[in-house]
């Protein structure tokens, strides 16, 4: 699933969307995509909680790198958890 954005609004941010499983999310994960960054998304009760952040070269980058502001809603939006 692609998230793109009109480019007329520059705070915003495109990214792509996609269901994972991995040894940190064996169910209910999604992972985020933009040019850079992979987000790595735990789906539970509450909405998306972010387990890990990489780099392009697949660097772990957690502690150093936010998700965009609207990544969060619209992840949560992407997996149906519309509130």
């Amino acid at each position: 699933m692609s998230c793109n954005t009109s480019s007329s609004n520059p705070s915003r941010t495109s990214f792509t969307t996609h269901e994972v499983s991995t040894e940190e999310t064996p169910d209910g994960a999604v992972k985020t995509r933009t040019k850079r960054y992979t987000f790595y998304w735990q789906i539970g009760a509450d909405g998306p909680a972010l387990l890990r952040v990489s780099d392009f070269d697949g660097a772990d980058v957690t502690k150093d790198v936010d998700p965009p502001d609207e990544m969060y809603d619209r992840v949560r939006r992407s997996v149906g958890q519309d509130i």
